[in-house]
């Protein structure tokens, strides 16, 4: 292992200052973050942003299994060790609730033009794509990239003192590479180019 320096084992270290959920199909490329400007979609890549999500309850992920069980016979101890399977969740929590977030987060349902309301059906299942976590950091930017993802969102939350939630499952899966997820280290942003006209 190479010896890192105390300056870049500084800038190795991140604080979020703001945060940016975006999804995009399966098999879709990550975007440069070096050159990924929040707002600017031509930046996004085949990503999408997908809307304002909550400050209150940040995005969260955990890992479960994956222990080791060691294996004896009757004369030695130690003689195989067996892995459990690992499963990777997640939940996020959504602060708009139309059309496009329903659509995102909701396979086989259906939206009724005329009321304005998303129908989501007894047989209605979890959507599948690829999900990018942007995190800024003043003049820095790292990110999360997660190669399968299922979503599936619950029912809103309501707070009389902050913006309604929407609470949106995350499954993560190894996609048809067998990659479950890219961890972006932090690097300089772009600076933000400020449209002609």
């Amino acid at each position: 292992m190479e010896n890192v320096s105390l300056k870049d084992a500084t800038e190795d270290l991140t604080l979020t200052d703001v945060g940016h959920i975006l999804l995009a199909p399966l098999d879709s490329e990550f975007p440069d973050l070096s050159k990924f400007v929040f707002g600017q979609e031509s930046t996004y890549g085949a990503f999408k942003w997908f809307g304002d999500t909550s400050a209150e309850n940040l995005p969260e992920f955990e890992v479960e299994g994956g222990e080791v069980t060691s294996r004896r016979t009757f004369d030695r101890k130690g003689q195989r060790n067996q892995r459990a399977d690992r499963t990777y969740t997640g939940t996020f929590n959504a602060v708009v609730r139309n059309k496009e977030f329903f659509e995102a987060t909701v396979g086989g349902g259906e939206w009724d033009e005329a009321k304005k309301a998303f129908i989501t059906k007894s047989d209605s299942y979890a959507k599948e794509c690829m999900m990018l976590i942007v995190e800024e950091d003043g003049e820095w930017i790292s990110g999360l990239g997660l190669y399968k993802v299922s979503l599936l969102s619950g029912f809103a939350k309501t707070d009389l003192e902050n913006f309604k939630e929407v609470p949106v499952s995350v499954a993560i899966s190894a996609d048809s590479q067998n990659r479950i997820k890219a961890d972006f280290e932090p690097r300089k942003k772009a600076p933000a180019v400020t449209p002609a006209g």
